[in-house]
């Protein structure tokens, strides 16, 4: 080694003294080269260019505010959605543009007070820092904090908005009312125009239907079931149990008092014929009378617990060519091919066990396309549901809409299990029972048809010359509601005198939704609801108003200033018109509406302070009112 510097000796402190140079020359240039770096701009705001610098900092001072146990991601209280660093830079910078400024020494005067002045030294030590360093981290939290509480202090609500939602809710109206829904209208004879009939789907072709005359032909998506039935009825047929009558003799004994096929309707006479005295008044059947029921109450029991396992072997069986298949970006299975043939199930129920053999007891069966609000009337299954011995049944409808055909992927959200969600062909792995008969089914989707708008006038002219002959109704109905404002004293006197309607009195369709009513005063919002003000939901105005939509309660109060104090208002929700007279305003009572304006005070100013904190510190809201901007370069 010696002997290899003493040979280049003069090559190598040449090469020193060049690196020297180097050095000397373009070491403030390399020195320039890394603060450029340091202060790269990662980012533009309203408040200035956001760089790397200023987000280390401000990570530094986030882990000092964490160390004095100060929550700086939730400054105000917890709850709200976390903020992030850049948020937190953001939002600093707001808040001294608001004039809340970090203050050091109201921050220490603070950290003592609340005796966090130990903390404040622990984390010092531990970092080596001065105390004042933690502090000014803990005096920029109370700018942000105190920026956030001014912000949502400035929206308290004033005397007018609390005396008007005290007053929404304690003044009432008392009105009376008649309600002629358009069915009692329609002209069943009546021809409608080629052209009537078109714009009229064509409006609502893509629409999905609402009530009353909210239209729409959307076509729902559409389920093809196959279904393996196991048949309880018949299994009791054909079921074996050793000791029959002894086993039926038990559960008699055991349930006699309690099951309701034992009972008589009377108590048991003493007779010389009759029971002994040992049975004399007891209200249940003696053994002789019970035996045939508690045989048959015996084997039912025996077949359902058949069917129930049954049913188990035949999932589990299904489930096999499903247990190594993988699931797709979507989350659901990917269907192996042998459960893809129609005839999987035919072959399923030739494999069953001889133990589980009953004549006649399994068969297949397959539905026809149905939507969802059909599900309920599909033959057998509608009214099937899983029942497990804990927690809520799934319904046959549940289960049979949670699938690929419904849902694209497979939701990821805690809580969601992907094994509630089922592939084409794949079958459902609960086992549902019917409400009745008891009978067990077991059952995948085979084919289905998507959501999509009605291709054409043709597809679904049924029900749009139905609709339009509906929209016609309602019209003739408010025109006979008009008809009921003239020319009476009072809208009663118009509803029990006007001839046109002796027919719609007498019909089917007067109850407690159409006809006259005279319901109790109701408030533009009930009294739970006056912290929330009036929404778009409206008022429960008593049996047969139901609930009104705000507008119309708001046109009802608005009838007292009217001379006639009689107005008609269409209902489209529930196809009908409203005729109402204004009787009454029952104004509040001005003790009771101080008492209220006073328990308002404290609730929306509590709601709206947290409304208005959740607002300005979403991450979302700060970046988007900050003019938050990532640097693309």
């Amino acid at each position: 080694m010696m002997k290899f510097f003493r040979k280049y000796n003069k090559q190598l402190l040449a090469v020193f003294m060049v690196l020297l140079m180097v050095v000397f020359v373009g070491g403030s240039a390399l020195q320039s080269m890394l603060s450029v770096r340091q202060d790269r701009k990662i980012a533009d705001s309203n408040y200035g260019e956001i760089t790397l610098i200023q987000q280390q900092d401000a990570n530094a001072t986030t882990e000092l505010l964490s160390g004095v146990g100060l929550n700086w991601r939730t400054p105000l209280f917890a709850g709200q959605p976390p903020i992030e660093i850049v948020d937190w830079i953001l939002l600093l910078r707001e808040a001294e543009r608001l004039g809340f400024a970090p203050d050091i020494t109201q921050a220490r005067v603070i950290a003592e007070a609340s005796g966090a002045s130990d903390a404040v030294r622990a984390v010092a030590r531990s970092r080596g820092i001065k105390t004042d360093v933690v502090y000014d981290a803990m005096a920029q939290f109370r700018a942000v904090s105190n920026a956030a509480y001014a912000i949502a202090s400035s929206t308290r609500p004033s005397e007018v908005e609390l005396r008007s939602a005290a007053r929404d809710a304690l003044e009432l109206v008392k009105i009376r009312a008649v309600v002629l829904p358009a069915d009692a209208f329609i002209d069943e004879s009546e021809a409608i125009s080629e052209p009537e009939l078109q714009a009229h789907f064509d409006n609502y072709k893509a629409t999905e239907k609402g009530q009353g005359m909210n239209f729409g032909y959307y076509q729902y998506p559409q389920l093809k079931v196959q279904y393996v039935k196991i048949d309880r009825d018949m299994i009791m047929e054909s079921v074996g149990i050793a000791n029959v009558e002894r086993k039926a003799k038990a559960y008699f004994e055991k349930n006699k008092e309690t099951d309701l096929l034992f009972r008589t309707e009377v108590d048991t006479p003493t007779t010389v014929e009759g029971p002994s005295a040992e049975d004399a008044g007891k209200k249940y059947l003696n053994w002789d009378a019970a035996q045939n029921i508690a045989i048959a109450a015996v084997k039912k029991q025996h077949a359902s617990e058949a069917a129930q396992q049954l049913s188990n072997w035949l999932t589990q069986y299904a489930s096999g060519p499903w247990a190594d298949a993988e699931r797709g970006e979507d989350g659901y299975k990917t269907a192996p091919e042998a459960a893809k043939d129609l005839a999987f199930y035919a072959e399923m129920i030739d494999r069953i066990p001889n133990s589980l053999r009953f004549p006649g007891s399994v068969t297949v069966g397959e539905t026809d396309f149905f939507e969802q609000a059909e599900s309920l009337e599909v033959a057998e299954l509608g009214s099937a549901a899983y029942r497990p011995e804990r927690g809520a049944p799934k319904s046959f409808t549940s289960l049979a809409f949670s699938s690929k055909p419904i849902r694209d992927k497979v939701p990821t959200e805690a809580g969601a299990s992907a094994s509630d969600f089922l592939a084409t062909f794949q079958t459902c792995e609960f086992p549902v029972v019917d409400s009745s008969r008891k009978n067990y089914y077991i059952f995948r989707i085979i084919d289905s048809k998507p959501g999509r708008p009605a291709r054409s006038l043709a597809e679904v002219r049924d029900e749009v010359v139905a609709d339009v002959r509906l929209v016609h109704a309602l019209a003739a109905a408010e025109t006979r509601a008009e008809h009921l404002t003239k020319g009476y004293d009072t809208i009663e006197d118009a509803y029990e005198l006007d001839p046109d309607l002796a027919a719609f009195r007498k019909g089917e369709s007067v109850g407690i939704t159409s006809g006259y009513f005279e319901p109790t005063p109701f408030a533009r919002v009930s009294r739970g609801d006056a912290q929330v003000g009036r929404t778009s939901q409206g008022v429960w105005a008593g049996v047969g108003l139901g609930i009104l939509p705000t507008d119309i309660v708001a046109g009802c109060f608005a009838l007292d200033t009217q001379e006639k104090k009689v107005g008609v208002f269409p209902m489209q929700d529930r196809a009908a018109v409203l005729l109402a007279e204004s009787v009454e305003t029952i104004r509040a009572d001005e003790d009771e509406l101080n008492i209220l304006r006073n328990s308002l005070k404290t609730q929306l100013a509590g709601a709206r302070f947290r409304d208005a904190v959740s607002e300005w510190l979403t991450p979302e809201k700060i970046q988007a009112r900050t003019g938050f901007k990532l640097d693309q370069n």
